[in-house]
């Protein structure tokens, strides 16, 4: 089904600018008024389509940034890492308070569906919070909520309506942190570079992942120590993200320049 429906999937505008396929950009901005029942009465310039009609050297910034360019700009390179940090720690987190479920105290399958529950909730309302927060906000309130209610369930506090909630707060926290690496992927690095470091990403993620069961059956409290500090770490991170709008600016330059 997903290979199907990918057929039927439209790029995204930002794709299309980037890549400077105007005519198809204007079709997919008029496809976009129709469904949402605003009339174009006219076609509108595009700004990046005027400045290079109006330069005489437009074939060199037509050249695709390389993926060497784009690594060795500082402030790209730091936004990688950042995000790796945030992504592994989100994925491990996810599966290792899974994993370690049966370790807490209560109900095993009632925490089970706490779990669920929690994480339905973060995806109905993980769109809301970054529409109001802006997504790298929701980001760090994420990581932050995922760690305060991880810190009771270090304590193995013995309250029995403390743990149901801790579950479901730090699971709701994962789970929107999880979603906010998508959008904060896609705002922070240049289109010709996102699907790379998404790669990246996932894959240090995917690899970090592969311990969670094997720290899960470590003895307590060492498993949810290990949740709380990871999610600190990430929590610090996301305050070293930045958009990076002007490393393309930099590559039509640089080629201009040649």
């Amino acid at each position: 089904m997903v290979l199907i429906g990918s057929f039927f999937i439209p790029e995204s505008p930002r794709f299309f600018y980037e890549k400077k396929r105007y005519l198809e950009l204007r079709e997919l901005i008029r496809k976009f008024a129709k469904s949402n029942n605003v009339i174009m009465d006219h076609d509108y310039d595009i700004d990046k389509e005027v400045e290079e009609e109006n330069q005489q050297d437009d074939e060199d910034l037509v050249e695709v940034p390389s993926k060497s360019f784009y690594l060795k700009q500082p402030r790209l390179v730091m936004n990688l890492v950042m995000v790796i940090i945030c992504f592994i720690s989100v994925s491990f987190n996810s599966y290792l308070i899974g994993f370690h479920l049966k370790y807490i105290k209560g109900n095993l399958y009632f925490l089970a569906l706490i779990q669920t529950i929690s994480d339905v909730s973060a995806t109905l309302v993980s769109g809301g919070l970054q529409k109001i927060l802006t997504t790298r906000r929701t980001l760090l309130v994420s990581y932050v909520s995922a760690l305060l209610f991880g810190i009771p369930l270090v304590l193995a506090m013995d309250a029995k309506w403390i743990i149901p909630v801790c579950i479901f707060g730090s699971k709701f926290g994962l789970a929107v942190g999880f979603n906010m690496i998508y959008f904060v992927n896609a705002e922070i690095f240049p289109t010709l570079f996102v699907s790379f470091a998404f790669t990246i990403g996932n894959m240090f993620s995917r690899s970090a992942t592969i311990l969670a069961p094997q720290v899960a059956e470590l003895d307590e409290p060492v498993p949810m120590q290990i949740f709380c500090v990871l999610c600190l770490i990430a929590s610090c991170a996301t305050f070293f993200i930045r958009h990076t709008q002007d490393v393309e600016k930099k590559q039509a330059v640089r080629k201009t320049h040649k």
